[in-house]
């Protein structure tokens, strides 16, 4: 019972994620990891649901949504080396917050560990390996500026508004320059 559960969460985030939902979605699949993992190991659904949550996030910055922007303003910043170039008061700087791709990756690296220990499971680490390679050729470097919604039929902000989406992100009014 307590697997169907969780199943059924990560089900429901999947359509969430299709309905155009990725901050839902993301805490759906967060939820069925959860339960995946402690209440009733099911590991197969358990890498399924970290899938899922890399999917939400890649989703959240390159389509947008409700609340998505503030989100990943919050969440996620520049990589190290380009936060420590950046002329921003110690007080300012995030400890806390990761860059998108690490995420995403490390996301992958343990639904892919999962699968490899299930020889059942190989045709799912073939396709997740195939996906995460996508990623990295594709939209790894975007996602590392930290630049939100920049593609090809991406949501890019109101149409009112004299900036596109990827213009209002943080990353863009960095100083290196003081």
């Amino acid at each position: 019972m307590k697997r169907e559960v969780a199943r059924r969460e990560k089900f429901a985030a999947d359509l969430s994620l299709l309905a155009g939902s990725p901050l839902d979605a993301y805490e759906r699949y967060t939820k069925a990891a959860d339960m995946s993992k402690t209440s009733c190991p099911d590991p197969l659904w358990y890498a399924s649901a970290l899938e899922g949550c890399a999917a939400a996030h890649i989703a959240m910055s390159d389509v947008g949504g409700f609340n998505v922007d503030e989100y990943l303003e919050s969440s996620f910043q520049l990589p190290d080396e380009i936060m420590a170039c950046a002329v921003i008061p110690t007080a300012d700087k995030a400890t806390t917050k990761q860059n998108l791709p690490r995420v995403v990756f490390a996301l992958c690296e343990d639904a892919l560990d999962v699968t490899s220990r299930h020889p059942k499971a190989s045709c799912f680490n073939a396709e997740l390996l195939l996906k995460l390679a996508w990623y990295a050729a594709e939209l790894e470097d975007a996602h590392e500026r930290c630049l939100w919604g920049l593609g090809e039929g991406c949501y890019g902000g109101e149409e009112s508004n004299d900036k596109r989406r990827w213009q209002m992100a943080s990353a863009t009014q960095l100083n290196f320059w003081n």
